[in-house]
Parts: C-alpha cells; sequence; structure tokens
C-alpha cells in the first residue's frame, strides 16, 4: 500500500496526535483512542478518522490488545517533534540538569520544576494530590530515604515529610542542588 504522504511533514493535527502518542508511550501508559481523545480534547469518532489515515500513512498501527503503537516512521517522525519542542522549551526554560525526582539518589536536595505531560492532561487528581502536599514547581526538597523493595521516595518539602511511590515520584521533574 502507497504511503499518502511519503515525503511531506505531517499536518499540524497529525503532530499533535504523534505527540501525545509518544507522551503516553514515554510514560509506559497503554494508548488507547479513549486516551487520546481526552488527551486531545476531541471525540472518539475525530480520533477514529485520525487514526486510520495516520495508520494509512504508515504512522501507526493496532496492536492485538487494540492498544495504539508507532511503526519505526511514526516513531522517527514522533520523536524529531517532540525532541523540536524540548529544544524550545529548554532554551525559553533553562534547565539543561533536569531529572525525575525518581531517579535521584537518597540525601540529594532539588527544586521541583515541572510535573510530567501526561500527569498534566490527564491526572486532575494527582495534580491536586501533589498541590495539596506542596509538591509544586519552584518548590525545594531533600530525598529523605528510597525504597527499593517498597518502591517508594520519602521527601521533605515544605517542612513535611511525604511518602510518594516511584510512579508518582517519576511525574515530577527537578533540577538537583547543593
Amino acid at each position: 500500500m502507497p504511503l499518502a504522504r511519503p515525503n511531506r511533514a505531517p499536518s499540524e493535527v497529525v503532530s499533535h496526535y504523534l505527540e501525545a502518542i509518544y507522551y503516553i508511550w514515554a510514560e509506559k501508559e497503554p494508548i488507547r483512542s479513549s486516551r487520546l481523545a481526552d488527551w486531545l480534547g476531541v471525540s472518539r469518532p475525530t480520533v477514529t478518522v485520525a487514526l486510520q489515515r495516520m495508520s494509512r500513512d504508515g504512522l501507526v498501527r493496532m496492536n492485538r490488545r487494540k492498544e495504539i503503537e508507532l511503526t519505526a516512521r511514526g516513531m522517527r517522525t514522533a520523536e524529531s517533534i517532540v525532541r523540536r519542542h524540548r529544544i524550545m522549551e529548554r532554551w525559553l526554560t533553562a534547565s539543561p540538569k533536569e531529572m525525575k525526582l525518581s531517579s535521584l539518589p537518597a540525601g540529594s536536595n532539588a527544586s521541583l520544576t515541572r510535573v510530567s505531560e501526561v500527569a498534566e492532561r490527564e491526572a486532575p487528581p494527582l495534580l491536586a494530590y501533589l498541590h495539596q502536599r506542596d509538591l509544586t514547581p519552584g518548590r525545594k526538597v531533600k530525598v529523605l530515604e528510597v525504597d527499593e523493595v517498597a518502591k517508594t521516595l520519602r521527601v521533605s518539602v515544605a517542612d513535611k515529610e511525604i511518602t510518594l511511590s516511584h510512579e508518582t515520584a517519576g511525574k515530577l521533574w527537578a533540577v538537583p542542588s547543593r
């Protein structure tokens, strides 16, 4: 089957879809049409039509579990889009040593910089949970303990100690400090 747009950049709409699929994939979450519709703020039938076109163009495919997967071509295109956006974001925010809070060892001090894109878009309860515990961008945190068995991190923020799951800590980005 020939590709409809073999040598052209994807449209703006397709770029949004590819970027959303990439971010959900990067968070190791299942990618389904309903999640994509919620992420992009469009109807499920709209997503279905777009995915059919993207499949025709060799950018995505559905696996046996009805999850969306990027093809090799789709992954290259999505990575290019994300890379461009991250370069612009880095240029605008200048935080070169940013890393996931979950990757910091015990004893580390850091400043929270952002919440992952997936959490921002899909998890209002998580955002409320983080806000209630003062785990917001700009806050200084100290990693008190990393429990590899329980998969938790105990942190200190705003004179409080909070235990986070490794998954939740993985959705917080920080820049280590001294």
